[in-house]
């Protein structure tokens, strides 16, 4: 009746390439409920036998993950409220990211996500939450969230949105700047001065254009960069529709 699936992946960047690129996955809001994360490689820095886990720390591990699963589950589920100097932090924070999510903002150019981030910074906080009551100290679960755990939570915000913007320039994600690539190599195997927007589409039809509108955020792209330029093809004296037509720089 109440479905939660929380879902945790380590995978190369290729092996999401082609979800990251799907506009389906990116249109039906998939790929804005994940909060990515690139670590650096540490291939050439990796310490060669490198000692085991302190056993202290195995064992509080152990310990916390065990007082969680044995943890009652009730029928009906828990309401844990913010307190109010939690209520005031996340009230700020919600303030800054609407802010942000504003045209030529921080997080303007990746709305879809950056609108559910002050949701999942809520989900990271009741995780700590649930560690703070039962995994440290096994106390009955508490009714109310304390700001020094909101803060722990916010404290991931800045890396978050820094790791979402690297895991879209890795993998692709960004579809105008993917499509553009798609169009300026068709551009370069065809070696003509122009084109019309009709042509385009035909050539570059597939997954991820489906439709002529999908060519336009990779044709603004182009045109931004001056590998194109939008030609007034008004006075044009075809018959029919006429097609919007691009010279080639």
């Amino acid at each position: 009746e109440r479905p939660a699936l929380s879902v945790a992946l380590t995978v190369q960047p290729e092996a999401v390439r082609g979800m990251f690129a799907s506009r389906a996955a990116r249109g039906r809001g998939l790929l804005a409920r994940f909060f990515p994360s690139v670590p650096s490689s540490m291939v050439g820095h990796r310490t060669i036998n490198a000692p085991p886990v302190h056993i202290p720390l195995e064992v509080h591990y152990r310990s916390v993950v065990r007082r969680l699963l044995d943890a009652p589950m009730t029928q009906a589920p828990t309401i844990v409220k913010l307190s109010p100097e939690s209520t005031s932090l996340f009230h700020d924070f919600e303030v800054w990211v609407e802010g942000e999510l504003q045209k030529g903002r921080g997080l303007g150019d990746r709305r879809d996500w950056g609108a559910k981030l002050c949701g999942g910074i809520l989900r990271i906080a009741l995780v700590l939450h649930c560690i703070e009551e039962f995994g440290l100290t096994g106390a009955e679960r508490g009714k109310e969230l304390g700001a020094h755990t909101l803060k722990a939570a916010l404290s991931w915000a800045p890396y978050l949105i820094d790791h979402e913007r690297r895991t879209t320039e890795i993998v692709g994600g960004d579809l105008d700047t993917a499509t553009a690539e798609l169009i300026l190599s068709w551009l370069q195997r065809q070696r003509e001065p122009s084109f019309t927007r009709r042509d385009c589409f035909t050539a570059c039809r597939g997954r991820s254009i489906q439709r002529v509108e999908d060519l336009d955020g990779g044709l603004n792209v182009l045109k931004s960069l001056g590998y194109v330029r939008l030609v007034d093809d008004s006075t044009s004296t075809k018959i029919g529709r006429p097609s919007v037509r691009y010279e080639v720089n």
